[in-house]
């Protein structure tokens, strides 16, 4: 959201934590201006309509998980385990903050702008993933014979698969619940013993500082 107005950028993030917490539909503008303390004729100089509101703050989402995966992927300051867990974390917590209402509204009003994420999630995060096995194949982490490539692309089909609205719609849980249990049962797979042991460390440092920020 850089280069945009504090106001503009005050409103996305206001429509992101209400679209995606009751879903789009059932959010009115009249709504969103009385949260954020503004008139609706303020909202609509910043926005033509709820449409590109959606639209916003979608996007915006897309860019902030695009922009911190690429800098975890891109970092000198881990090895590949540790790179992956904070990758996982980024797109656990991310999905954590999108409940079932958004999705249904996905799957009923707005097809064609999920089809626009999932080229997206095909093409920029296809390509950071990509970058982030062939790191872990370069370093010895990755199981022998596991070819970085054909996982990715695995990967991201699987990941297609369930992070679909119709799917997501009807499942027990959370969306970031949902992505949790996936990376644990599909990741632990192919990494080496000891890429393993530090990916599940992380997993329970996350859970306990997690916690006590709860306590």
């Amino acid at each position: 959201m850089s280069g945009q107005s504090p106001i503009r950028r005050q409103i996305i993030v206001k429509a992101q934590e209400q679209f995606f917490a009751h879903g789009f539909s059932k959010v009115t503008t009249d709504e969103l201006a009385a949260a954020l303390g503004i008139s609706k004729k303020t909202l609509y100089q910043h926005f033509s309509s709820k449409d590109e509101l959606v639209r916003e703050a979608i996007y915006a989402m897309r860019e902030e998980i695009s922009g911190e995966i690429g800098r975890i992927v891109a970092g000198p300051e881990s090895d590949f385990a540790g790179k992956l867990r904070s990758v996982m974390d980024v797109l656990a917590r991310k999905l954590a903050r999108v409940q079932r209402p958004f999705f249904e509204d996905m799957q009923k009003k707005a097809p064609e702008l999920w089809r626009e994420i999932e080229e997206f999630r095909r093409d920029r995060i296809l390509t950071l993933f990509q970058e982030l096995f062939r790191q872990g194949g370069a370093s010895g982490m990755l199981r022998e014979h596991v070819d970085p490539h054909l996982f990715v692309m695995m990967f991201l089909a699987i990941v297609q698969g369930i992070f679909n609205p119709s799917v997501l719609a009807h499942l027990p849980m959370s969306a970031g619940k949902a992505f949790d249990t996936f990376i644990t049962v599909m990741l632990e797979g192919v990494l080496s013993d000891d890429a393993r042991a530090r990916f599940q460390d992380g997993a329970r440092a996350r859970d306990t500082s997690g916690r006590r920020a709860g306590s």
